[in-house]
């Protein structure tokens, strides 16, 4: 008889919980179902605060975004080591340009052609939750192009940056990077052909801010320096002046006999050589 009542219980408790296990399924299935009827900024909210990637699927979807390819993450692959104050990691709200801006990077990874690719991507939304830039889509037909995004603000205060960078088979340059500057236009800044690994993005420390935040350059060689084409030692790094919303520097720079860094100055118009000052 006990033996009986402990079967009963057993298979009561086995009711509730299969119960509880499907009512759980339903009401989520409920709430995704329901994605499609929240808006753009109901949907960045998700991402933002609980990193929701159904909530991003959706979004980009009322944004007239194909869903991106491979399997997709959320957050940079690499994390950088600078603070989250003056980087972005993960889905986030910044404030640029008196402006209030959504950065979402995702990491995008399969095998495509036999050839496996792993893709990283960003996105800026406006407050509105529209898509104000996309880095893009990796293309198949070019295996040796990849992506490298950073949404970082060097240190400024007012204004954010976006650094999207592509390795190609160029020798004498093999990296272009290309710099947004995050505002409602979303215009690129600067693009600047540059050897692989050259750039460093450490934030200006406060006490040498009165000159502007920059961007430097790194060498792997200690007792190299950069020089301009006639040899004269010159500062490896670009002065973004936030009055004036332009970047000072030398649009071109040599180590060891080889160029470093040329500016792309046609397309930078928010550059100015020092040199020509």
């Amino acid at each position: 008889m006990n033996s009986r009542k402990f079967q009963n219980i057993i298979f009561i408790l086995g009711i509730i919980l299969l119960t509880v296990l499907f009512l759980g399924l339903f009401i989520f299935r409920i709430d995704s179902n329901n994605y499609g009827d929240l808006s753009s900024v109901q949907l960045i909210q998700k991402v933002v605060t609980n990193s929701d990637i159904d909530a991003f699927i959706t979004l980009i979807k009322h944004n007239g975004i194909p869903i991106p390819k491979g399997n997709i993450k959320l957050g940079k692959q690499n994390p950088s080591l600078i603070s989250d104050e003056c980087c972005v990691n993960r889905a986030q709200k910044i404030y640029s340009d008196s402006n209030e801006f959504y950065v979402i990077i995702i990491t995008q990874s399969g095998y495509y052609n036999g050839f496996h690719l792993e893709h990283q991507r960003l996105f800026v939304f406006n407050e509105n939750g529209i898509c104000i830039h996309d880095s893009g889509e990796f293309k198949e037909n070019e295996k040796s192009l990849s992506y490298n995004v950073s949404a970082l603000t060097l240190g400024s205060e007012k204004f954010w940056f976006i650094f999207e960078s592509t390795t190609s088979r160029e020798r004498q340059l093999p990296r272009k990077l290309h710099v947004f500057l995050v505002s409602s236009t979303m215009p690129e800044i600067l693009v600047i052909d540059c050897q692989i690994n050259s750039f460093s993005y450490t934030v200006t420390p406060d006490q040498t801010k009165e000159n502007g935040v920059r961007l430097s350059f790194n060498l792997p060689n200690p007792q190299s320096f950069f020089v301009d084409k006639d040899g004269k030692k010159i500062k490896p790094s670009f002065f973004w002046k936030e009055n004036e919303r332009n970047f000072y520097g030398h649009k071109e720079a040599f180590v060891d006999g080889h160029l470093w860094f040329r500016v792309n100055v046609e397309k930078s118009p928010r550059f100015i050589d020092i040199l020509t000052e």
